[in-house]
């Protein structure tokens, strides 16, 4: 599990995450578990990609989805 080992060495630490739609969200890692979902605060889009329903969201849960291929 060196992966999420990884990432809570990240926790309080100003991150910047790129999602499968190609938005990025920028926040503070508060919390990692065991299958690399993220708990952030103080979040806001960044990069040209901000969406505007993003402008208010102050905190946000990023579920790691994984597909298998067939």
């Amino acid at each position: 599990m060196l992966f999420p080992a990884f990432f809570r060495t990240l926790i309080g630490s100003e991150v910047v995450v790129e999602l499968k739609s190609g938005v990025k969200l920028q926040g503070t890692l508060q919390a990692c578990d065991d299958y690399l979902n993220l708990r952030m605060t103080d979040v806001s889009s960044a990069g040209r990609d901000a969406q505007p329903y993003l402008q208010g969201l102050q905190s946000c849960f990023v579920r790691y989805l994984r597909t298998l291929a067939s």
